[in-house]
């Protein structure tokens, strides 16, 4: 390892970039370019270079950040090369758009703009420790300090009397019909070349994905063989992820590493994270939590994929990680959240609810006799029994219902939420699945 010093590499915006979309196929042509950006950086590597992470032979969904060992004494000419070679198919992709459509040059506003987006950061370590995960610990602190300089090129456009672009608000609207910037009219024209994605009616959900602790389980690794076995195993659970999400009728949008974001109809929106989960523990072991934001079609993708990462951090932070967290934005306004651990009964209970015909009027019954008690927290075992009768009475009195659930799985899931200490989300658990059912079954009639 002494022959080599290590080097970390980033570039950005992924996330505000990806969400900038109109359309599903501007989601999917945005996640496209990021990974051809990033292969072509890890691609600009100097003859010698070892990366550790992505894993060599890596598919699509190549993430926008990459660690490697390089020649000794040339980790700072290795990152600039990477980063020319990002530069490079990034105008190259611009040049490609202007050969279609000269008439977004603008007096070459066009290619500044591109030009501009990219903002690149690396570090470089001088004789790494020979423990690989005290060597990672090391860079990604040096990485940490060169962020936090805040350097960047002042943003700057003549005066040219137009409109924003639409989607990020920041550069000149170069197209006055579709309101985008160079980067989203890139976009716009590559969508185009890759073929309609296919629309969604109705309500949607937007799933948003992220392994747990990656960073503490890395620091552990001694070697670099380890730390590259983990980079293969994220690449075997990669994979695969656009089949399982296609299985679920829907349409992924990027997988990078341990990062998944697809879009898929509301109702098998929980049955595709549960599985993605499984995925995960399968090829990578430990944990991912996930987030779902189901809302209406008529709300911007950008606002439905800024719900999503909002619910999968709040299944980190309020579920305590390897969990899901849900959120149904109505059009009425109303939000319902809710929210487990993968291996809760109540989520079992959920799920299997989600996948069933309707659920009739129990949910609202339920609701109606629950809500006085202001469920909180956790419950002192008279009230528990109390909520349990007053769900078994709204069963009896709705035709059908208790063919669909179960006294055991609701007590199971009852007692799941109060450990959590969580008794609210026992009633947001059929409000929920009540919602997910009605919302299917409308897609279905209009079908």
């Amino acid at each position: 390892m002494s022959a080599m010093d290590l080097a970390l590499f980033q570039f950005g915006p992924v996330q505000g970039f990806i969400e900038q979309a109109e359309t599903l196929g501007m989601l999917r042509a945005g996640s496209a370019m990021l990974s051809a950006l990033a292969a072509a950086a890890l691609g600009g590597l100097p003859a010698g270079s070892r990366p550790v992470f992505p894993a060599e032979g890596v598919g699509e969904g190549v993430p926008n950040r990459f660690l490697a060992f390089v020649p000794r004494g040339e980790g700072p000419a290795a990152m600039r090369a990477a980063e020319g070679a990002l530069r490079a198919c990034l105008r190259g992709m611009a040049e490609e758009t202007l050969a279609e459509h000269p008439e977004w040059a603008c007096g070459g506003a066009f290619l500044r703009q591109a030009e501009a987006f990219p903002q690149v950061s690396w570090a470089v370590l001088e004789d790494p420790p020979a423990r690989m995960g005290d060597a990672y610990a090391a860079i990604c602190r040096r990485m940490a300090l060169r962020r936090n300089t805040r350097a960047f090129a002042a943003w700057h456009e003549e005066a040219t009397g137009r409109a924003k672009d639409i989607p990020s608000g920041r550069e000149a609207a170069l197209d006055a019909r579709l309101g985008f910037g160079a980067m989203n009219l890139i976009k716009h024209a590559r969508a185009e070349r890759l073929g309609r994605a296919e629309e969604m009616r109705g309500y949607v959900a937007v799933l948003a994905m992220d392994g747990d602790a990656m960073g503490k389980r890395i620091g552990k690794f001694a070697t670099e063989a380890e730390h590259r076995d983990f980079s293969r195993a994220l690449s075997a659970f990669a994979g695969p992820v656009r089949e399982r999400v296609a299985e679920h009728r829907g349409e992924l949008v990027y997988v990078g590493g341990d990062d998944v974001l697809a879009v898929l109809p509301a109702a098998e929106a929980v049955a595709c994270a549960r599985a993605l989960a499984a995925d995960f523990a399968e090829h990578v072991g430990g944990s991912a939590s996930a987030g779902i934001a189901v809302g209406h079609v008529s709300v911007p993708w950008q606002e439905l994929v800024h719900r999503a990462h909002a619910a999968e951090s709040r299944a980190k932070l309020v579920h305590g990680r390897n969990a899901l967290a849900l959120a149904i934005h109505k059009r009425t306004g109303e939000i319902l959240e809710w929210g487990s651990k993968w291996d809760s009964p109540a989520l079992g209970l959920l799920a299997g609810l989600a996948a069933r015909e309707s659920l009739g009027r129990f949910p609202y019954k339920l609701a109606g006799l629950l809500r006085p008690y202001a469920l909180r927290g956790a419950l002192p075992q008279g009230l528990r029994d109390t909520v349990l009768a007053e769900a078994w009475h709204a069963l009896a009195q709705t035709e059908g219902a208790a063919a669909r659930v179960g006294r055991r799985e609701m007590a199971a899931a009852l007692d799941a939420v109060c450990a959590e200490d969580r008794a609210e989300d026992f009633l947001g658990l059929f409000l929920c699945a009540a919602f997910l059912t009605r919302k299917a079954e409308e897609v279905r009639d209009a079908d």
